[in-house]
């Protein structure tokens, strides 16, 4: 209803409760079948109220930085949730800190038209992953961008202070010929003046989109 009345689209949602409750942790206080039911639950609604996309963090806690947890979010997935991404005809974007070879070799693995990846430029600039390799390894599987800026090893900052490289990733974005979403995933404001911010990194954005 507020998005109708406001005129804002529905577009992506992002599921950071498995950050908190890791989907490939089995020690958090919660089963393995009942966080399976929880995700199933949120693609039914997510898609009932209108969403198109749902950014799945695999990244911090909720990671698959070993064989055996990879060989567990393939299991799982295939298993559990697929069947459900064609059923309410919703997107699932893997926001990873995985490299782009192990990002390329998951979806080739599970192999679904609705399986995509979220490439966050901040995060990957953080890692210390090579905007030019990463991009090209992934294009075909790239579903949205988050514009963000992070430090190397570091926290998020202001758009144009960390070592995301605009510059790069946007001429690859573009040669690429993605047309995908944008999302301001950026740093908030120390003050409260989030709507300022916002538009100031509109403005920081919109230069390098045209």
């Amino acid at each position: 209803d507020l998005s109708k009345q406001n005129s804002v689209k529905l577009e992506n949602i992002v599921f950071d409760w498995f950050l908190m409750h890791p989907l490939f942790v089995d020690d958090d206080g919660l089963s393995l079948e009942s966080k399976i039911k929880h995700m199933k639950k949120l693609i039914k609604f997510s898609s009932i109220t209108g969403f198109q996309n749902i950014i799945f963090p695999i990244l911090e806690e909720n990671n698959i930085n070993s064989p055996q947890k990879f060989k567990k979010c393939v299991k799982i997935f295939k298993d559990c949730i697929l069947d459900d991404l064609t059923e309410f005809n919703i997107q699932i974007h893997f926001e990873t800190s995985l490299t782009s070879k192990i990002e390329k070799k998951l979806l080739n693995e599970l192999n679904h038209d609705k399986l995509k990846i979220c490439f966050d430029m901040g995060n990957s600039a953080s890692y210390g992953y090579d905007p030019e390799n990463s991009i090209n390894d992934i294009a075909e599987f790239l579903g949205s961008v988050h514009i963000k800026d992070r430090l190397l090893n570091g926290t998020t900052v202001p758009l144009g202070n960390g070592n995301a490289s605009f510059d790069i990733v946007f001429s690859l974005l573009n040669q690429i010929k993605y047309n995908g979403n944008y999302i301001l995933q950026t740093a908030r404001s120390q003050n409260g003046q989030h709507t300022q911010v916002l538009k100031e990194y509109y403005k920081f954005t919109k230069k390098f989109l045209q």
